[in-house]
């Protein structure tokens, strides 16, 4: 089962989704990751070395390069856990390639 299909197994859970998506990046198919955001989706980093967008297309088209930058990459979730407003997850995760 994809990354995408696992997500919409439970659409509910905004953790699922999460989950999914950053497991998605072993993969490393810019689509399959892309199918996992909305179209308004918010890419924010926190990292000095990480550039945020705003929007599906956009995160997409930036996908393959960034994905290109890494070798085996991999997120592994330390926490994460969904917020009172609907739809937001914090995830506290390390990046490993």
């Amino acid at each position: 089962m994809s990354p995408a299909d696992r997500a919409l197994a439970d659409p509910a859970s905004p953790v699922a989704v999460v989950r999914c998506y950053l497991d998605a990046f072993a993969g490393g198919d810019p689509d399959a990751l892309a199918a996992l955001v909305t179209d308004d989706f918010v890419n924010e980093h926190l990292s000095e070395l990480g550039t945020g967008c705003v929007g599906r297309d956009e995160y997409r088209r930036r996908l393959p390069g960034f994905l290109a930058m890494f070798g085996e990459l991999r997120y592994t979730v330390d926490t994460i856990s969904a917020l009172d407003r609907v739809g937001e997850v914090v995830a506290r995760y390390r990046l490993t390639a």
